[in-house]
């Protein structure tokens, strides 16, 4: 099966058309060179690592991570926990982690529930926002952590909102990247004059039974080639392919879209955010438009910076690793940006 006769099936299964996905592969592919590398030898080493919590309902997981820096400074406030969304996992933020350590933090990036396969339940009811929220306090606390800042980008960054909701008093600070207040997010998909419920439509091409084995039937470079028509680089692309070349573990990943509609119900709202935050929205983004991005103001009753990231798309860490570096050290140390 080819690229194109994917596309038709997809299409032929839910409302996205082949030249929008077509678009996105001009857009991903003409939007900039990625920024140069960042010189890893003058800066602390990545290590990988396993974060154990116990949850309720299902017992012990263990996720996977990627960290950099001093594991004590977790126990001073100083953890940084970094969460991936979809098709990424914890090498989302590779570049990122040296650069935060070295000034000074614990930096750690999980690969979340479905991604890391001692973290991978079955049901769907598993996926709901709400368990990722347990997930992350969880992991803060194993890590020593009573209070921390938290990064987010994507379904991430939904989580890290969530958090925020409703556990402000674990928080320091909040840098979200990509993703609007979930409430902002819910009335721009209601909204008539916006084009966010068009946007998000994709989301139902991800939510169907057995899409796993369609977008995995060419093998994972296939998969990856999918991807970089939804604007990744294709270096990206291949390294997130293939850590969900296993159908088990891309499908666990797609259950987010299963468990969440999106854009989110207005009749489940999380309820405004009180800590400090600082939220990063690429112009260019094809998943998160305009309304909800600059209405995420109203839903933050706190110090707050929206910074618009002219000519960036949807996937700002993968080509922006040095700016994200600077948006997060200066939120988390209160400066700005």
């Amino acid at each position: 099966m080819n690229i194109d006769s994917l596309f038709k099936r997809i299409r032929g299964a839910a409302p996205i058309s082949v030249s929008t996905l077509l678009l996105l592969a001009v857009l991903g592919a003409s939007l900039r060179v990625s920024a140069a590398p960042i010189d890893q030898s003058l800066m602390p080493p990545v290590v990988e690592r396993t974060i154990s919590i116990n949850d309720p309902q299902l017992g012990p997981m263990v996720f996977d991570a990627l960290a950099a820096g001093d594991p004590s400074a977790a126990e001073q406030g100083k953890l940084i926990l970094l969460l991936h969304g979809f098709p990424a996992c914890d090498e989302e933020f590779r570049e990122i982690l040296p650069a935060l350590a070295a000034a000074g933090y614990y930096a750690v990036a999980p690969s979340q529930r479905g991604y890391s396969a001692g973290a991978r339940p079955t049901n769907d009811s598993d996926y709901t926002l709400d368990h990722m929220v347990g997930d992350t306090l969880s992991m803060a606390t194993a890590l020593g952590a009573d209070r921390f800042h938290l990064v987010g980008h994507d379904w991430g960054g939904g989580v890290a909102w969530y958090v925020a909701a409703v556990a402000p008093s674990r928080l320091s600070t909040l840098t979200v990247l990509s993703t609007p207040h979930l409430d902002a997010f819910a009335a721009a998909g209601a909204n008539p004059l916006s084009a966010q419920k068009e946007m998000s439509s994709y989301a139902k091409v991800f939510a169907l039974p057995g899409i796993a084995n369609i977008l995995l039937s060419g093998g994972p470079k296939f998969f990856a080639l999918g991807l970089v028509a939804f604007g990744l680089p294709l270096e990206r692309a291949e390294i997130y392919a293939n850590a969900l070349k296993d159908p088990v573990a891309l499908n666990a990943a797609l259950a987010w879209y299963r468990a969440n509609p999106l854009p989110p119900p207005t009749n489940q709202p999380i309820g405004p955010v009180i800590v400090p935050t600082l939220y990063a929205w690429g112009n260019l983004d094809f998943a998160f438009g305009a309304n909800a991005a600059y209405h995420t103001r109203q839903y933050v009753d706190a110090p707050y910076q929206f910074v618009v990231l002219r000519g960036v798309n949807h996937w700002v860490a993968d080509y922006e690793p040095e700016r994200v570096i600077q948006l997060v050290t200066t939120q988390v140390q209160g400066d700005s940006p």
